[in-house]
């Protein structure tokens, strides 16, 4: 074998390890040959971009920033910069840069499309969808333009757009079933969907799929054997799906474990005491908390119909500005505690607030994980208040393992076994927090909330040093706030009472 097939051989490697999603193999393997190539663009941007997928945001800051400052002609590592700086929270910065090379490039369908990421992060679905649209001018039949298209579709609550989009993705290819599992979510397949739902099994038996794909195919027609009611294959199906994303991610609850030590530890330090926090503007923010799929969504919706309160869906503002700080992933207590005093993390927080509605005073974070950082929220937000939802386990666990969560912080969530220890470590937190911040912390029942919705929700707003609007109780007229979890299908309907025990058509088929 001479060098050039040699190196063709290793860079087929470092793209089988990026489609397989072992971005760490990626990262070591990319740099050794770079080490002999100097400057290679696939190379250069396989590193920075696994990085951002292990959520190491500073250092594919800094990678790109390098490479974009020595090789300024390079389009697509000005192009990554600016996807660095958003995940570092560097919102203007990387919307210049983005603007900047649309202007030199207008046709630049890659910065077109990571510019209407932007807006939609920051909430601006509108200036989004034109984006896109205008990346369709270009190129009509680009699916990663569509399928961001879906996601703003999706987040609008606009089904007829998210369906027709997914449709024209999977004509286009059909290997695509991300398009499939969307608009499962959406059919009800007891009443409609027939023709998609033969069309999905027949992909599955005669269409050669990769684990990620034949994942999400075989969640999506679990889905349509739900809505028919044949729970034995529907179960089948979610468990063939979960086991194949379970080893493709080969969680360790251990790191989980060790977290949680890590932030009580902190909790139960001093530092809190030394901390400066300067406060430019005050605005009071309504945390939403507690496991996925556990009725966060709808108590949002609830919440964030008062004519006061606006909505900031599920933002992880907080993770994110501390996961920035040395120390914290690793769960080093000294280079956190170090790295925390240099950081205005209160000021962080609500710039990004001030970026979604900068006249808001009140918003609703719907951000799962901060049921964890709630030490955080007492220090930099002690004029708000959290509510920490709680579901029955059984059903938590079904709704859990039956939905793709699709998230770098949630990989526990495709094994049963996984899903009961982070629930557990969930308790953990929760009575830890209730006992120590009574004044700012409300545990709600989610049962309680679906049953007995007016008194509950007027006992919250009560908590929340908020009036009471009789609007509240039919959010599903009033409120338009975008959605981007998987309930956005549900927020247009009154209070789903059938999922509290939709754990008992299932009680046969787990065994935990």
């Amino acid at each position: 074998m001479n060098d050039i097939e040699d190196l063709k051989k290793q860079f087929q490697i470092i793209v089988n390890l990026y489609k397989t999603e072992r971005y760490s193999e990626v990262i070591s393997g990319a740099k050794k040959l770079l080490r002999l190539k100097n400057n290679n663009e696939f190379l250069v941007n396989m590193i920075g971009l696994s990085y951002l997928n292990i959520g190491y945001h500073k250092e594919a800051k800094s990678h790109f920033h390098k490479f974009s400052k020595m090789f300024p002609n390079i389009v697509s590592y000005m192009n990554n910069y600016a996807n660095a700086l958003k995940a570092n929270s560097n919102f203007d910065e990387a919307e210049k840069i983005l603007e900047n090379l649309l202007e030199q490039k207008p046709d630049y369908l890659q910065g077109l499309n990571n510019l209407a990421n932007l807006k939609k992060y920051k909430k601006k679905y509108d200036e989004a969808i034109d984006l896109l649209k205008k990346g369709l001018e270009i190129d009509n039949n680009n699916i990663l333009i569509i399928y961001n298209l879906v996601g703003c579709y999706q987040a609008l609550r606009k089904t007829n757009e998210v369906i027709n989009s997914c449709k024209k993705i999977i004509q286009l290819d059909p290997k695509f079933t991300m398009a499939d599992k969307i608009m499962s979510r959406i059919y009800n397949y007891n009443k409609e969907g027939k023709e998609h739902f033969f069309e999905m099994l027949s992909k599955l038996n005669n269409l050669d799929l990769s684990k990620k794909e034949k994942s999400n195919l075989l969640f999506a027609i679990g889905k349509a054997y739900e809505d028919k009611k044949d729970y034995k294959s529907a179960f089948e199906n979610y468990e063939k799906a979960n086991d194949l994303k379970d080893k493709l991610l080969n969680y360790n609850f251990e790191t989980d474990k060790q977290n949680f030590e890590f932030i009580m530890k902190i909790n139960n330090n001093n530092i809190f005491n030394n901390l400066n926090v300067k406060k430019n503007q005050e605005k009071k923010i309504i945390f939403i908390c507690g496991m996925p799929r556990s009725g966060t969504t709808l108590l949002e919706q609830i919440i964030s119909t008062h004519s006061k309160i606006k909505s900031a869906g599920e933002t992880n503002y907080l993770f994110k500005s501390l996961s920035n700080l040395k120390g914290f992933k690793e769960c080093d207590e000294d280079k956190f505690i170090k790295s925390i005093k240099d950081q205005n993390i209160y000021q962080d927080v609500i710039n990004q607030f001030s970026e979604i509605d900068d006249h808001s005073e009140v918003f609703t974070d719907k951000s799962l994980i901060n049921y964890k950082l709630i030490g955080f929220i007492k220090k930099y937000f002690p004029g708000s208040k959290v509510l920490i939802l709680k579901r029955d386990l059984n059903n938590n666990l079904l709704s859990i393992f039956k939905n793709d969560l699709e998230t770098l912080e949630m990989k526990w969530t495709y094994n049963l076994k996984n899903i009961v220890k982070n629930y557990n470590l969930f308790i953990k937190f929760t009575d830890y927090w209730k006992k120590l911040y009574p004044d700012i912390v409300m545990e709600v029942e989610y049962e309680n909330l679906v049953e007995n919705t007016e008194s509950i929700s007027k006992k919250i707003m009560n908590f929340c040093d908020i009036s009471w609007e009789k609007e509240c109780l039919e959010y599903y007229k009033y409120n338009f706030s975008a959605i981007e979890s998987l309930s956005a299908n549900q927020a247009n309907k009154r209070v789903y009472k059938k999922s509290i025990d939709s754990f008992l058509n299932f009680k046969d088929f787990i065994k935990i």
